[in-house]
């Protein structure tokens, strides 16, 4: 991954699947490798206004912990579902 931090427009990146993805926190850490992300998988992640917030669009502003936050439990939510998926697995 850490190659495409020397993409500074580097915009979007897919990694859902990807063998980093088994890293619970991996969209933080991209997030913090690679700045100029605006979206993570299909998750998207706004960039910080002026006041060193996070816009989330309608007018909803976050800190950066906030959205760190969000994301944790968006993946928190996706290691559960597929926790309870291979439960169902024969």
């Amino acid at each position: 991954i850490s190659p495409l931090s020397t993409l500074p427009a580097l915009d979007t990146v897919y990694l859902e699947y990807n063998p980093v993805a088994s890293d619970f926190e991996y969209r933080k850490k991209v997030k913090a490798l690679i700045p100029s992300l605006n979206q993570i998988d299909a998750d998207l992640i706004a960039g910080l206004n002026a006041n060193g917030f996070h816009s989330t669009g309608g007018g909803v502003v976050e800190t950066h912990e906030a959205q760190m936050r969000r994301l944790q439990e968006i993946a928190l939510t996706k290691a559960r579902a597929e926790s309870e998926l291979k439960k169902v697995e024969p």
